[in-house]
């Protein structure tokens, strides 16, 4: 079976009454759990994006508490899982600087931890591509945070070299 396209959704959902169209918003966020947040996020946490955005940092700085305590290779499979719930709210919230802003604090993170001190090989490249990815972003965001974020990653970079 295929799915139908987005235009298709729209066009049926215009003439579904505001009782269906709840119905049909509930079943959907039934079944999947990253549903649930999207909706969640739509819902409560898109009208302050900057209180949203503290949330997933201090989530971001618990992890690192808890990398910190961990092997060598425990931590790094949570250096991951860190970055996929990144990439999972960055793709909530839709925005660009955002991403850049919620990857540079972690990229921060991984600086004060400590964590490329060793200079081991996963965890530097982890920590490049976490600056390159933001670097392909710089061009799409605003021009007022292009250069504090072009300098911040030099300054990154550096720490890598």
């Amino acid at each position: 079976m295929k799915a139908a396209t987005i235009t298709q959704l729209k066009k049926e959902l215009e003439t579904y009454t505001h009782q269906r169209l709840v119905e049909t918003v509930l079943a959907a966020a039934k079944y999947k759990v990253e549903n649930k947040e999207l909706l969640s996020y739509i819902l409560f946490d898109s009208d302050d994006v900057e209180s949203y955005i503290s949330d997933i940092k201090l989530e971001i700085d618990e992890a690192f508490d808890e990398i910190h305590n961990a092997s060598y290779y425990v931590g790094v499979k949570k250096l991951r899982k860190v970055l996929r719930l990144i990439q999972k709210y960055c793709k909530y919230m839709g925005s660009k600087d955002r991403e850049a802003e919620l990857l540079l604090h972690f990229c921060d993170r991984m600086v004060e931890h400590g964590m490329l001190r060793h200079r081991y090989k996963s965890v530097v490249v982890i920590f490049g591509r976490q600056l390159d990815k933001i670097e392909k972003i710089i061009p799409k965001i605003n021009e007022d945070l292009r250069y504090d974020y072009t300098e911040r990653i030099l300054e990154l970079s550096r720490m890598v070299d």
